[in-house]
């Protein structure tokens, strides 16, 4: 079933320039001079690239080595006002990306401080006022069920360690157990009587008190918003060209772990730039600004935020995940589906029967045959509603070449969750927790072909006395180790481990099955070797240009391979370049066997602490773009 906007007008507001292709053309040439030849080939029009793969090769040197804090190898930066997810399309001398828009909260630094202040005020109010009722008889009666409230809450905990040695497990267990047991509430609930009784006693602490919370909260308050800012830049000087401003139609947190509103990366085709705001709004401009049309619509809400999936593009069609139109009664009102949106309208051409994860991000490939197609999937946590749990690959007229379900094998079915990779020969599928499993699809059938046990693995780990890695027998049990960062060159697989600092390796034709340490960070001093630091935790401040923080999770502070979407890798003629959360780029040779010689250099986009990234790379005309919370980079070879 084809939906036209005509049909769909009460929902979708599509401003148009033009009515159809001829006149959009004709607009574009007036906005703009006629471009000069570019060689697509060596373009990065979106965020997996010129081919909708993640790899792009030809005759150029690629940056392996650089350093943002030792100014090594970097063509510009440019500082932003807000942080932003989005990955980084490139065309000629333009380079797009998107932001958050800038909020007017103060620096993280002064809210600290201003928190601080409070508390001390409050507690020594607090501290004077209770040692002067110490003997009232109400107080020790709420002293009393308070005390008798926590020795139940600590006889419960006490069991609860008793079945398990784990720590990690202990405290993911204590955070259930505060969520659901009614013994902590009653321990909160106790608090409280006593709290408000002696707030009472006194109108000073009272007010000490209302003012301590209202730090808190400032403190704790999260960076919201609907509007995306998309910015174009010189790729030879990193000057601002222009900056336009998209809106979309709910709120959401800013620098969320998993995905905000500038996750989609922008799209160009050298003529126009296209840009998807994850809250609801979608726009076209020309290469210099102009506005050439617009539309919104409404994104699932009531779960998760995590519109983790990127916008694609192939001829004339862009391809967005989108819930269904008001009033569609043949698809279901809480999924979503692929729509086509014609790129130079903004109508919708088609929408796709089968739906997908809106966590789930598809690719571009080519069938066996050298017809495009678009894998997407269905599958994975927080009860997403897209049934049945497994994969499809359309057409690009939005018809199914296959739909394969996912095993009934007892694994939770987390496949939906990865970028969707393919080839002409297979597709990528990840299912299980404890038992981690990779399926592959013949992507030609749809059938399965083979199933390999990820749990099992040979490990590379570095040996700081010996300074050299051996390689030993492991078993990957822990929780939720799922490679989000998966890519594929040739007939092998490459990974990010999460919670450890490891790359994975697995050869889909021998199964072999190997993960490689990497430093968790390098010291750099100016005149001095490069130093390696190994098995050396370290958090980020999560700090925007500005010194705002608008992420508060504190897992968002994480140790680089925390829990988090983390950046897509690229592949750059064989060169497999993996960033972690704290802007370290791993770069691993897929030409060379999978063992200590393949980590080929590490590199960094700022301070140990004070660096943050959650975007992918983009590589055009030989030079690297890369992005944090505080700026964006161009890295050149030397």
């Amino acid at each position: 079933m084809k939906l036209k906007v005509s049909n769909i007008a009460t929902l979708i507001t599509v401003t148009l320039l033009g009515a159809c292709q001829e006149s959009s053309n004709a607009l574009l040439s007036t906005a703009q001079e006629k471009p000069k030849f570019i060689d697509s080939a060596k373009q990065w029009p979106m965020f997996s690239g010129p081919n909708g793969t993640g790899h792009i090769s030809g005759e150029f040197i690629a940056p392996i080595n650089w350093s943002v804090r030792q100014d090594q190898n970097i063509l510009w930066k440019t500082e932003l006002p807000a942080g932003g997810q989005s990955g980084i399309a490139v065309w000629g001398d333009d380079v797009f990306f998107t932001i958050n828009k800038p909020l007017d909260t103060p620096k993280h630094a002064q809210l600290v401080a201003n928190n601080e202040a409070a508390e001390i005020t409050y507690k020594s109010q607090y501290q004077e006022v209770t040692n002067a009722i110490k003997a009232d008889k109400s107080l020790l009666t709420l002293l009393a069920k308070l005390a008798a409230a926590e020795e139940m809450w600590s006889a419960a905990i006490e069991r609860l360690k008793s079945k398990n040695s784990d720590n990690v497990k202990q405290q993911r267990a204590i955070k259930k157990l505060k969520r659901d047991s009614p013994l902590w509430q009653s321990v909160a609930a106790a608090e409280k009587s006593r709290d408000d009784f002696i707030h009472q006693q006194s109108p000073a602490l009272l007010t000490a008190y209302k003012q301590y919370q209202t730090s808190q909260k400032q403190l704790k308050a999260k960076g919201l918003g609907k509007d995306i800012i998309l910015y174009c830049l010189s790729a030879s000087t990193g000057t601002v060209k222009w900056q336009r401003t998209i809106s979309g139609v709910i709120d959401t947190m800013y620098n969320y772990s998993f995905s905000d509103a500038t996750s989609p990366t922008p799209i160009t085709d050298g003529q126009q730039v296209w840009v998807v705001n994850a809250t609801g709004g979608m726009a076209s401009f020309s290469m210099t600004g102009q506005q050439l049309w617009s539309r919104n619509w409404q994104p699932t809400t009531g779960r998760p935020f995590n519109k983790q999936y990127d916008t694609l593009l192939s001829g004339d069609l862009l391809f967005n995940v989108e819930p269904p139109v008001k009033g569609d009664t043949s698809r279901n009102q809480q999924w979503n589906y692929i729509h086509a949106i014609n790129k130079y309208t903004g109508e919708t051409s088609w929408v796709s029967n089968e739906a997908l994860t809106h966590y789930n991000t598809p690719m571009l490939g080519k069938t066996k045959s050298g017809e495009s197609a678009v894998l997407i999937g269905r599958g994975g946590p927080h009860g997403v509603p897209e049934k049945a749990e497994g994969l499809s690959l359309l057409d690009l007229n939005g018809n199914a070449i296959w739909s394969w379900q996912a095993e009934d094998d007892g694994l939770v079915p987390w496949g939906a969750t990865d970028i969707q990779i393919w080839n002409k020969d297979k597709a990528l599928w990840i299912a299980g927790k404890q038992d981690l499993m990779l399926y592959t699809i013949d992507a030609e059938t749809g059938k399965k072909q083979s199933k390999y046990d990820l749990s099992n693995v040979a490990r590379y780990v570095y040996d700081q006395q010996n300074q050299s890695h051996r390689l030993q027998p492991a078993k990957q049990t822990s929780f939720e180790r799922q490679p989000y960062t998966i890519v594929m060159v040739n007939d092998a697989v490459y990974y990010m481990v999460r919670y450890e600092p490891y790359i994975g390796y697995l050869n889909l034709t021998t199964g072999q099955h190997l993960q490689l340490e990497v430093p968790t960070e390098v010291s750099r001093i100016s005149g001095q070797e490069d130093q390696f630091i190994w098995q050396k935790a370290h958090k980020n401040d999560q700090l925007n240009s500005k010194g705002q923080r608008h992420n508060i999770e504190s897992r968002a502070q994480g140790d680089g391979t925390q829990k988090a979407f983390l950046a897509s890798p690229i592949v750059v003629n064989n060169k497999v370049y993996f960033t972690n959360a704290h802007g370290l780029t791993y770069v691993i040779d897929s030409a060379v066997d999978f063992n200590e010689n393949a980590l080929t250099a590490v590199n960094d986009l700022g301070q140990t602490g004070k660096t943050y990234s959650l975007s992918s790379m983009a590589h055009a005309n030989g030079v690297l773009f890369q992005r944090s919370l505080k700026a964006i980079y161009a890295i050149k070879a030397p």
